[in-house]
């Protein structure tokens, strides 16, 4: 019995999950590089003033985080192109790996429109409106966000595999 010919989709499905590891994967490389990688290096290892590396850490927050969006969004478009292409996951997967990116994307995208600026605006008040409480549990609030996108990344680039 002679076997059919794959379809376009069929052909297409290894190129989109090679395509959608490779996106998940620059996402995951990127978020830890600037979130629990850079702050130590900025803040203790060269030895720069507190105020100084927060202003650092904003700038490079504020011009990083809409590159991770933008690679959370083409992850999320990845897994829509591999279904339609003809991938049939189990649905606790394909809900697992939806959810998963669409939580990552929702949690940077709250970070790059309401952390940042509310941050920024904590460092035009000066030194004495950064040691307060309130900035303290913005502060917190951002970090959990962010360590939320990084372990729903970490979860869907585990996922992406799996069928």
């Amino acid at each position: 019995m002679a076997r059919r010919p794959p379809t376009v989709g069929e052909r297409l499905l290894a190129p989109l999950a090679t395509l959608h590891l490779f996106v998940l994967a620059a996402l995951f490389g990127a978020m830890v590089a600037v979130g629990p990688v850079l702050p130590p290096i900025l803040f203790h290892h060269l030895g720069l003033e507190p105020l100084v590396a927060a202003r650092y850490m904003g700038v490079i927050f504020q011009r990083t985080t809409p590159l991770l969006a933008g690679l959370a969004a083409a992850a999320l478009c990845a897994e829509v192109l591999r279904v339609a292409a003809g991938e049939r996951p189990r649905w606790w997967i394909a809900a697992l790996r939806y959810g998963a990116t669409a939580l990552c994307l929702g949690c940077l995208l709250l970070f790059l429109w309401h952390y940042i600026p509310t941050i920024q605006a904590y460092h035009g008040r000066g030194p004495e409106a950064l040691a307060g409480s309130a900035f303290h549990a913005l502060h917190q609030g951002s970090r959990r966000c962010l360590s939320i996108a990084l372990a729903a990344t970490a979860t869907a680039l585990a996922m992406v595999g799996r069928r």
